[in-house]
């Protein structure tokens, strides 16, 4: 038997089919028009706590990057789009850190950036500011941009600072089990001397690789032929033992691949088409703990810290209701540790 107050007369229900209606097509307008409303604009990258960042600002804090840091972007292709869309996670990433940094009342004094700025100019070939001011001018940069840059990398480094302040330091106990554990890794890294031809193009390179085959010496080839002026009258000899992190990261595994007296390459770097020889090799020495003790309690320690770092950072992410257009949308909005900038900088 129905119960009465479970059924609905006919008139009713006509009645409650069109109020839903109703709700249904208000409900679809409103949300339509916020859309609308909310949609980022044609020339934006993204959102960050309702802050829109264009293409332009994008471009330009890039800029400013290549010029503290010497970042470089790829010629084109996959590898400039993926590089364009790091770049935007990067500059989302500073904006979240830009605005918790105001929230915890974290200024940065001007002369700090500016003293940091002179010691980044003195470094550079010339050492001039006004050089590296004229610098700035033929990429459509001021120093002031420069500045701000150095200014958000101070601010986070204090952040983190603040962030991870309660994280318990490791002890020597978990230095001594960390290495116990990694004993057969616990090596000084091996070392090589290198020398090293640097042509223009590929197809030299391989005339150079060629000629080596037939008989010539490395050194001649290398005397006659190499684009590095400081290496070249010595036969093209780097002048000290390397380890492989020292190297950009294609030509180290090549290095480090090749056998003593090999020839390898050729390999692309930012200086050119390399064909390097491997002069020597001095091998990895075991390490006791008493020589990797502080280095182990201070990289434990740094990696409980950068676990706090990280949590809290992608919980700031998540506050901050990031939005990014298809094109520069990462695969993740959260960063990992090896992404997230620390209190070493950005």
């Amino acid at each position: 038997m129905m119960r009465q107050d479970l059924f609905v007369p006919r008139g009713k229900l006509a009645v409650a089919a069109v109020v839903a209606g109703v709700v249904v097509f208000v409900l679809s307008a409103s949300q339509a028009v916020y859309a609308h409303i909310t949609a980022l604009p044609d020339d934006a990258v993204m959102r960050v706590n309702g802050r829109e960042v264009s293409v332009s600002a994008l471009d330009r804090r890039i800029d400013v990057l290549a010029a503290i840091y010497g970042v470089t972007a790829p010629n084109g292709g996959a590898k400039l789009a993926d590089f364009r869309r790091a770049a935007a996670k990067s500059m989302a990433v500073s904006l979240v850190l830009e605005h918790a940094a105001k929230d915890e009342g974290i200024v940065i004094a001007r002369k700090t950036v500016d003293d940091e700025l002179t010691k980044i100019i003195d470094g550079q070939p010339n050492g001039d500011r006004a050089s590296f001011v004229s610098f700035l001018g033929e990429k459509g940069l001021k120093e002031a941009d420069v500045l701000d840059e150095l200014e958000r990398t101070r601010a986070t480094q204090q952040l983190y600072t603040k962030v991870t302040a309660k994280v318990v330091p490791a002890t020597e106990a978990d230095a001594r089990k960390e290495y116990d554990s990694r004993r057969d890794q616990m090596t000084s890294a091996e070392r090589r001397r290198l020398a090293n031809i640097v042509v223009k193009t590929k197809a030299e390179a391989d005339d150079v690789i060629s000629r080596l085959k037939s008989g010539h010496s490395f050194r001649a080839i290398a005397k006659s032929t190499s684009l590095d002026s400081s290496t070249s009258d010595k036969g093209g000899d780097l002048g000290q033992d390397v380890m492989q992190s020292d190297l950009e990261t294609g030509y180290g595994n090549a290095a480090f691949s090749a056998a003593k007296g090999e020839v390898f390459g050729p390999v692309q770097t930012d200086s050119g088409w390399n064909v390097g020889q491997v002069v020597s090799v001095k091998k990895g020495k075991p390490l006791s703990f008493a020589d990797v003790k502080a280095t182990l309690v201070s990289a434990l320690t740094g990696q409980r810290q950068l676990k706090v770092w990280t949590a809290w950072l992608n919980d700031r992410i998540d506050d901050a209701g990031i939005e990014y257009a298809d094109v520069f949308r990462p695969k993740d909005l959260h960063v990992s540790s090896l992404e997230a900038p620390s209190g070493t900088g950005q």
